[in-house]
């Protein structure tokens, strides 16, 4: 017990029953991640933050919890009759706990409290009930403790020395159970409370949080040093999962949706990046919001870039968090690809507001239901919402599709199918032994394979049946913990079917079918026959799985679709057809999980790259064709290629295949495509990446030359960037290769193009590449130290190569030494040890004294040595 004084006796407050059975402590074993019985009710959370400035140089910050609480009146840790909870078990791990207070009843204006004993072990803080609550009964409790140097979920954010200018922050982060190393609380998903949130903190500083404003900040003086407080209230219950906040100066832009605040919280220096990234949030409200059929839930919804975000951003209820390197300006020429930050990182999270907000999962073992959600709808939301128009940025929405949700989903089948073997761990794995373990295993199965039975049951189902299982499921359980029974439970309502052979072998099962399917023809008979063989190890503890498989058929032009059954691991199906069919195409709208290998004759794949049912079938047959010997293969690539209609993920592989190709008539249809000005981005990216292996080809050089230095896409550009250091034609070209990389590698083109330009240059052994690389090295790409301190070094290994560098090098290297990051010193230092002159040593020396940094002070140690064995030879 805790040595403070023990609780005198509370009992003229609240009358007990002598003879009452008292229940048991519920307390787990900090290795136990399994969400535990619980015997009370959480009804309300008042959380008081405070952090002066000390308070974040030293990363600590205090607080004052206080949890409105009431008895089950059905225990769940006691059955009897006679019921009395004798402790209150709260997760609570690396806090220092000041004192712990209790007041009986549900006042909450001015509660009488008082101080009880309690138990801090590694994982809990157990608190004494004194007297001993009845079913039913309700009371306060109070804990105020500090926070110092959190090991996980209170991140502090400040500035180095190898980056002075870092913008402070604080942030916190609970998923899937970080909150107790910040705040002591019930930190299980299964239960949800509102909250009132005073942040207090030291200006120029704000504080964001879950929930809604409240009020201006109050000001107050806290030893001569100004603060403000802030004070958020989230009215609709949450978990503690979903709960965050942050603190960083932060400026907010605003807009809106269906009238509700859409807003960016971010530093003034991200502020116009930021506007740019997020300008899609109210479109991604309103998809996710007619999709599922219920609306956004919460009054407003937030953007907070964080600085140095761990995880690369993080979802919130009503607020999500994101880290700069995510942002960019343009799509065109900005600093990253809008599939890292807008599809995967916001379109994801934001769809965490369904699927972790209104629902969330029961036990973390179940996280698939969150994160196969996520998945799935942020892959919808990059496909129906996006496709390129030529005239404007590469995501303006123009026409609703489903070629890409189809081709990305293909290709994340073949990766699925390859790792997920018979007799691994299925998405509801029991047996992790560590609560983040459920976010890795299986290559995130939860997050990919989840998603791909959410396709298969909507395949099966229909979009009308699955579509409104999935608004009642959610309507149902909204501020509820689920279980997968849930969801099928809602499904089969719906659907009024079955589904628990499916959930069994798709959720409770691991593994995928190896499809091996091979098609031929009796002309005597007139049978197509169609042989399914399913090639994945089958034993009793991995039965073959059974599916609908959709095949289609064209015959005399004449379309045939058929759904066949699969039960055994080998089956035969026969289908009459008058003439012999041209094409035969297995799962054409990629509805099933699987690994597929097909045997059929060459003429149907090349019908089905040209004339194939849907795009997806033609970038099968085209991909297939790879691997394939035939001279009909490179006219029927070219064919593709060119076809403006195909989705553009077909052309790429048709693109890439032609690059193989060493004939004069692939490179005549490459150099075509890379002329026209409405050729997709991604496709000319392809396209020029295959030009850039013909070395011998002035036009391939030229075309490379044209596209690097253009204003087009930023895709494109890369690629031509890239391949000009595989494509010199002429050494007489290779001057004009330096200068375009040049012009590439400096501001005001985005760090994308940048990057591209500067690892290119890397590839050139060239004496005036010294030049390209000082300027390049003086404007930095932003938010890329490494990529300055590779410019150095290679500066240094050129400067070593070339004697009329050497000096030039060298005085900009001793620049250096002083005032600049250590990361750039300690690189500068290693340099000037590459070029080698003896005069450097004396400027060396004092950085290699005790006193230095560590990196610092080895190389400026290691620079000394080298310069003195080489003197010495």
């Amino acid at each position: 017990m805790n040595a403070g004084c023990k609780m005198p006796s509370l009992r003229r407050y609240l009358p007990i029953a002598l003879a009452a059975l008292a229940a048991p402590s519920i307390a787990l074993d900090s290795s136990d991640f399994a969400t535990p019985k619980r015997a009370v009710d959480f009804l309300h959370m008042d959380l008081r933050l405070t952090m002066t400035t000390k308070d974040i140089k030293t990363r600590q910050m205090h607080g004052v919890a206080t949890y409105h609480v009431r008895v089950k009146e059905a225990a769940e840790a006691d059955s009897s009759t006679a019921y009395l909870l004798k402790t209150l078990a709260l997760e609570a791990v690396g806090l220092n706990i000041g004192k712990v207070e209790l007041a009986p009843g549900a006042r909450r204006d001015d509660p009488d409290f008082i101080a009880t004993t309690y138990e801090s072990t590694a994982a809990q803080l157990i608190i004494d009930l004194e007297p001993r609550m009845s079913r039913g009964s309700e009371f306060l409790v109070r804990i105020t403790y500090t926070a110092r140097r959190a090991r996980l979920g209170l991140h502090f954010v400040l500035p180095t020395l190898d980056q002075p200018d870092k913008p402070t922050m604080v942030y916190s982060h609970a998923e899937p159970l970080q909150a107790r190393y910040w705040l002591p609380c019930h930190d299980w998903p299964d239960t949800r409370w509102p909250s009132d949130v005073f942040i207090t903190v030291p200006q120029p500083y704000r504080a964001v949080c879950v929930g809604e404003p409240v009020g201006e900040p109050v000001a107050s003086v806290r030893s001569d040093e100004p603060l403000r407080t802030y004070h958020w209230r989230q009215s609709e219950p949450i978990d503690s999962h979903m709960f965050g906040f942050a603190v960083g100066e932060l400026t907010v832009t605003e807009d809106e949706w269906r009238g509700r605040p859409v807003l960016v919280y971010a530093h003034p220096k991200y502020k116009d990046a930021a506007r740019y990234t997020f300008r899609r949030t109210a479109d991604m409200l309103e998809f996710y919001s007619e999709l599922t059929g219920v609306d956004y839930p919460f009054p407003r919804f937030s953007h907070v870039v964080i600085e140095d975000h761990f995880h690369g951003g993080m979802e919130h209820i009503g607020m999500d968090f994101l880290k700069p390197a995510m942002l960019t300006r343009s799509d065109r020429n900005g600093d990253v690809l809008l599939d890292g930050s807008q599809f995967n990182y916001i379109a994801h999270m934001l769809a965490h507001q369904w699927f972790g907000g209104i629902t969330n999962y029961q036990r973390i073992t179940e996280a698939w239901l969150n994160e196969g959600f996520g998945t799935y709808l942020h892959q919808l939301w990059r496909s129906q919402a996006y496709s390129y128009d030529p005239s404007g940025d590469e995501d303006t929405p123009n026409r609703v599709s489903e070629d890409w949700f189809n081709h990305e989903m293909w290709r994340t089948a073949r990766r699925i199918a390859l790792r997920d073997r018979p007799g691994s761990a299925p998405l509801v794995n029991e047996e992790i032994t560590g609560a983040n373990q459920i976010y890795g295993f299986g290559g995130g199965k939860i997050y990919w394979k989840g998603a791909w039975v959410l396709h298969m049951l909507r395949h099966q189902l229909g979009d009308e049946t699955f579509w409104n299982a999935i608004r009642e499921y959610l309507t149902r359980h909204r501020g509820l913990g689920v279980e997968t029974a849930d969801l099928r439970g809602a499904l089969e309502a719906e659907s009024k079917r079955d589904l628990k052979p499916f959930f069994d072998q798709w959720v409770y099962r691991g593994g995928a079918p190896h499809l091996r399917i091979t098609y031929s023809w009796d002309q005597e008979r007139k049978k197509a026959t169609v042989t399914v063989k399913q090639t994945q190890r089958i034993n009793d503890e991995n039965p073959p799985f059974q599916f609908p498989l959709d095949l289609y058929f064209l015959s005399s032009s004449a379309e045939r679709e058929e759904t066949v059954t699969i039960t055994e691991a080998e089956q035969e199906f026969q289908f009459d057809f008058q003439y012999p069919p041209s094409m035969m195409c297995v799962d054409p709208r990629g509805g099933l999980l699987k690994s597929l290998r097909q045997s059929k004759p060459l003429d149907m794949w090349l019908e089905q790259a040209r004339h194939g049912p849907t795009s997806l079938s033609r970038a099968i047959a085209i991909d297939h064709l790879g691997s394939e010997e035939s001279d009909e293969i490179e006219g029927v690539l070219n064919e593709c290629l060119a076809d403006e209609k195909l989705f553009w993920g077909a052309r790429q592989r048709a693109a890439d295949l032609l690059g193989d190709y060493g004939t004069r008539t692939s490179l005549e249809s490459l150099l075509s495509l890379s002329d026209r000005s409405r050729t997709h981005p991604r496709v000319l990216a392809s396209v020029l990446k295959a030009i850039s292996g013909r070395s011998s080809s002035k036009r391939a050089h030229a075309a490379l030359l044209r596209h690097a230095g253009s204003e087009s896409h930023m895709r494109p550009r890369s690629a031509a960037i890239r391949g000009l250091t595989r494509c010199r034609a002429d050494e007489s070209l290779a001057s004009d290769t330096v200068r375009a990389l040049e012009r590439a590698a400096l501001p005001p083109n985005g760090r994308y193009v940048r990057s591209a330009a500067i690892r290119a240059l890397r590839r050139v052994n060239d004496a005036q590449t010294v030049d390209v690389l000082l300027t390049a090295v003086r404007s930095p790409t932003r938010g890329d130290a490494e990529m300055r301190t590779l410019l150095i070094a290679r500066l240094s290994e050129l400067a070593g190569e070339y004697d009329r560098h050497r000096t030039r090098v060298a005085d900009y290297l001793v620049d250096l030494l002083d005032g600049e990051p250590v990361a750039v010193r300690a690189a500068a230092i290693t340099g000037l040890g590459i070029i080698g002159d003896e005069s450097i040593v004396a400027l060396l020396e004092p950085l290699a004294g005790d006193d230095q940094p560590r990196s610092i002070r080895r190389a400026a140690r290691s620079s000394i040595e080298a310069i003195q064995e080489n003197g010495d030879k």
